[in-house]
């Protein structure tokens, strides 16, 4: 907070008033990230001569580099905004001057999309239940390989599937060979 005030010369026959004029600026901090030092004290034995570590906790163990935060981030720019690893590179390298490699962020990305994993079986082991299924695909290339994404719409939510195969096949992955409700498609 800066504060800005007459000179006592300029505020003559002027009392001060405990308001102010405000205008706020959004600006980045000069460091955008923070580094945490995990430390876990070494030990000798005295009696065999051996080195022991103290255990530190298994969250600080898996996440190495990149705390919780950071590999949401990874995870959201990654997914949500389509970019390319090479793209989020430049995003941590340029405004933030952190310079994460590839596959550090491949890495990142990966232990979002398997930690997810549970939220998105959950529907789709619900899908062959249910009474009516919309469904539409599109197709798209990936660095020259031709890929399909997949919804499947019912009352509740929508589900997105991502393949590289084409035809009935996915469709009866899904929803079940056996499917003798309503599929709706365009």
């Amino acid at each position: 907070m800066i504060e800005y005030e007459f000179k006592a010369t300029d505020a003559k026959g002027l009392e001060p008033l405990d308001e102010w004029y405000v205008i706020q600026q959004v600006d980045l901090p000069e460091k955008m990230y923070k580094a945490i030092e995990h430390r876990a004290r070494k030990y000798r034995n005295l009696r065999t001569g051996r080195i022991q570590i103290a255990p530190l906790p298994e969250v600080i163990r898996q996440d190495v580099l990149l705390g919780a935060d950071l590999t949401a981030a990874v995870a959201f720019l990654k997914g949500s905004c389509h970019m390319s690893y090479a793209m989020v590179q430049q995003v941590f390298k340029e405004p933030m001057k952190l310079d994460l490699s590839r596959g550090l962020l491949c890495k990142a990305a990966r232990k979002v999309s398997d930690a997810l994993g549970p939220s998105y079986q959950e529907p789709a082991d619900r899908l062959p239940n249910e009474s009516q299924v919309n469904i539409d695909e599109t197709g798209h290339h990936d660095n020259g390989k031709l890929y399909w994404t997949r919804c499947f719409d019912t009352t509740d939510y929508s589900l997105f599937k991502i393949d590289a195969a084409g035809g009935w096949r996915v469709l009866e992955d899904m929803v079940g060979e056996n499917f003798l409700k309503i599929i709706g498609a365009d």
